[in-house]
């Protein structure tokens, strides 16, 4: 079963991120900051993080590296109401495998998600 993290500091759009990926079956965890999602993926292995942009104590492109300082091999999507392409290029930059703009489009983030699972 793919493990999911995902770290959103909207609290109504995070449970029903959470209750989505749940319903389509993936193991999923929740983090309304960098801390909780540190704690989180040091103690659980996790396949996929979908982390914002725009996080109270971070943003998501300062903190997906140590993300993957605990977990190597973890695939990162990034998702941000921002267009930037100073952003995009930095992500990129920084391995981040997929970056999604808000409002996300479930059936995308499924299909990423599925494309990611099975890699």
């Amino acid at each position: 079963m793919t493990r999911v993290l995902v770290i959103e500091d909207d609290a109504h759009s995070l449970s029903g991120l959470i209750e989505i990926l749940s319903t389509e079956g993936y193991e999923v965890y929740g983090a309304l900051n960098s801390v909780e999602a540190k704690n989180i993926i040091i103690s659980r292995s996790i396949d996929i993080v979908i982390c914002d942009y725009c996080l109270p104590d971070t943003t998501g492109l300062e903190f997906c590296p140590i993300l993957r300082d605990y977990q190597p091999s973890v695939k990162i999507f990034l998702i941000t109401a921002l267009y930037d392409r100073k952003i995009f290029d930095i992500a990129r930059k920084n391995g981040i495998e997929e970056i999604l703009s808000k409002p996300i489009v479930i059936d995308d983030l499924l299909q990423k998600i599925k494309h990611h699972s099975m890699q």
